[in-house]
């Protein structure tokens, strides 16, 4: 069931499962084409190469049970987040082959130069959050035809809100590579903790407190 968000138009925010990925993903790609670290990892023909990339992380969202949220407009899928939870629900044997079969799939679709940074970006980034139990916001991207018309503010007042309801969670952070995004961020309550550099991109960590 999605909720409705006041406005002229029509727009609802609904839960995604996998047959939205196609959707999904086309959404993802748009909109993540001149992000510094996409551009990095996928230089020559971004849209195309970034692919596998985010068809891991969506299958990994519902196999971990993250949060995949999507925002639609008059039925038209046009934003998406991906949030982890504060508190991981359990995850099956199942799952966890699945996770695997999915992690050794997306290997060996892309380069291994790649593989190695991408992990040694995860492993970075989780150092930086705070230690209490809290939210992570994995990705949000809007479709470029739709940035600028407040669809990531309805997004993430959504998402706030939902971390706000939540009695094991300390707050919500997320990791930006475009210096731009700072102040926008810092807009919605978040506050820059911590700054590194891992060549050729700078990380920037922040977080909102509840």
């Amino acid at each position: 069931m999605g909720v409705q968000v006041d406005s002229p138009q029509m727009f609802t925010i609904v839960q995604l499962d996998d047959s939205c990925f196609p959707r999904a993903l086309d959404v993802l790609t748009d909109a993540f084409q001149d992000d510094p670290l996409i551009r990095h990892m996928f230089p020559a023909n971004t849209k195309e190469e970034s692919q596998p990339f985010f068809s891991f992380l969506l299958a990994k969202s519902i196999l971990l049970n993250e949060l995949l949220l999507g925002i639609e407009c008059n039925g038209e899928l046009i934003g998406i987040a991906n949030v982890e939870r504060s508190v991981r629900n359990r995850v099956g044997i199942f799952q966890i082959g699945k996770l695997i079969y999915q992690s050794l799939r997306f290997a060996f679709r892309i380069s291994f130069r790649n593989f190695i940074f991408i992990n040694n970006y995860m492993k970075l980034t989780s150092s930086l959050r705070p230690e209490n139990p809290n939210h992570y916001l994995i990705f949000i991207s809007i479709a470029p035809k739709h940035q600028g018309k407040g669809v990531g503010r309805m997004l993430l007042d959504h998402i706030h809100s939902l971390v706000e309801q939540s009695p094991h969670s300390s707050g919500i952070g997320l990791d930006t590579e475009n210096a731009k995004n700072i102040p926008l961020y810092e807009r919605f309550g978040y506050k820059l903790i911590g700054t590194e550099f891992m060549e050729p991109v700078t990380i920037y960590s922040m977080f909102r407190p509840k």
